[in-house]
């Protein structure tokens, strides 16, 4: 099973485990992370996997439908309105 989702038009990365996107280059520390515990050498390869994609790096460009769109499968639905707090 992928542990990720790879939205082109997003151009973001999911962990479905988590629900969340991944900052571009931090693949790797994301699952040696708690939450996944991978090996550095397990987390690489799993990353290079993903190395050929287009990521959007959210702390230097929004990211964000330009039109109303149906939910994306892996992430969280907020419904009070705010949007993710981390970035």
């Amino acid at each position: 099973m992928d542990l990720f989702h790879y939205y082109q038009q997003y151009r973001v990365l999911v962990c479905k485990s988590c629900r969340y996107a991944i900052q571009p280059g931090r693949i790797v520390m994301h699952l040696k992370s708690a939450q996944h515990q991978l090996s550095q050498q397990q987390g690489e390869e799993i990353a290079a996997r993903y190395r050929d994609c287009d990521l959007a790096d959210p702390c230097k460009e929004r990211i964000a439908p330009g039109i109303i769109v149906i939910p994306l499968e892996h992430l969280p639905i907020y419904r009070d309105g705010l949007a993710c707090q981390h970035c």
